[in-house]
């Protein structure tokens, strides 16, 4: 289901992210990506010619190793230093009342906070299913995707 509005808004977000340098650009994401999946590959593809145990293992080894490098995420060093000093000044157990605390707590934790704190407006708005099951009305609320109701 295209949301533009949502793309163009995560698409900012990320920029901003870029600019501070918390994200890394996604010319040198998918750099990274492709060398940590290639370089292994092909080393695996190399010793997998020899069919000794010790070859045959290392190449499970190479593909574990490379389906976990897959696993890292664009941060930088700084953002995830800044992330970890978030999620411990800003913990889901010291979450207050305000807007600011609960903003942070989800910024700082994502789904597992919005959960925690709300989790009636975390389920009926579709936050934690990506918006499938409920929609944006367009005048500040949210209802039932017509998409996911029966006979819809």
């Amino acid at each position: 289901m295209p949301r533009p509005q949502v793309d163009r808004a995560v698409a900012d977000v990320g920029r901003d992210l870029v600019a501070a340098r918390l994200w890394l650009p996604t010319n040198r994401w998918v750099a990274v990506r492709i060398l940590v999946t290639l370089c292994p590959l092909l080393l695996s593809i190399q010793m997998a010619t020899v069919h000794d145990a010790a070859s045959i293992t290392l190449v499970v080894i190479v593909f574990v190793l490379v389906g976990a490098l897959n696993l890292l995420d664009r941060r930088t060093r700084s953002g995830r230093v800044r992330t970890a000093r978030l999620r411990r000044t800003h913990p889901v157990s010291n979450v207050g009342a305000d807007a600011d605390s609960v903003g942070y707590a989800v910024a700082a934790h994502g789904k597992r906070a919005l959960l925690a704190i709300m989790p009636g407006f975390a389920k009926d708005g579709g936050l934690l299913d990506g918006g499938t099951t409920a929609t944006y009305l367009g005048d500040g609320s949210i209802g039932p995707n017509p998409n996911t109701m029966a006979g819809g």
